[in-house]
């Protein structure tokens, strides 16, 4: 949306209430001429959008960027979508080479994989950022999934589960990197 229409949305969004609240004796209210829409770029302020929370340096940050990084995993699970998850997670970390190598056999030709997302229930700092370094543990609903891989014909059910992980980050240039995931419980 351009600014100029929000601001004639704003400007309506005032006015209307008092033209409505006026009496039919009061002298007509003088119309806002038409302005033309800017011709020239937004500045850098105006077209540069707030940053993700997950892109900050701090506990909150930290936080974010292990609920986010579980909304990737979905996005790998469900959708097939493995850039990005692979992109927020560190080629060091073993459990996250695991997920993406099942989950790509999984979406091969042939095979079955039918869930829902992952829901964090709980997200915890157990060590606070400290030089480029965080540890947050995830409290971690997944729901029920059948699955068949390709070449198999049975299709096999998972039970829903809770699950609890450590997340260890790591700050790399201007975001945190999925280090390594261990299961707690």
């Amino acid at each position: 949306m351009s600014n100029v229409f929000v601001r004639r949305i704003a400007l309506a969004a005032v006015a209307l209430p008092l033209l409505l609240g006026s009496c039919a004796d009061d002298p007509p209210v003088p119309q806002m001429p038409e302005t033309s829409s800017p011709t020239s770029e937004p500045t850098e302020t105006e077209s540069t959008s707030a940053p993700e929370p997950w892109d900050e340096q701090t506990e909150d940050g930290a936080v974010a960027f292990a609920e986010h990084w579980i909304d990737l995993l979905n996005g790998a699970r469900l959708e097939a979508d493995f850039e990005p998850f692979r992109a927020a997670s560190a080629p060091s970390c073993k459990t996250c080479a695991s997920f993406l190598d099942v989950l790509q056999q999984l979406h091969a030709p042939g095979a079955l994989y039918e869930s829902k997302p992952w829901r964090v229930r709980q997200t915890v700092v157990t060590s606070r950022p400290k030089n480029g370094k965080a540890q947050v543990a995830v409290r971690v609903f997944a729901p029920a999934e059948r699955v068949r891989e390709a070449g198999e014909s049975v299709v096999r059910p998972h039970v829903a589960t809770t699950s609890t992980y450590e997340a260890s980050l790591t700050w790399i240039k201007s975001g945190w990197l999925m280090q390594e995931l261990v299961v707690l419980q």
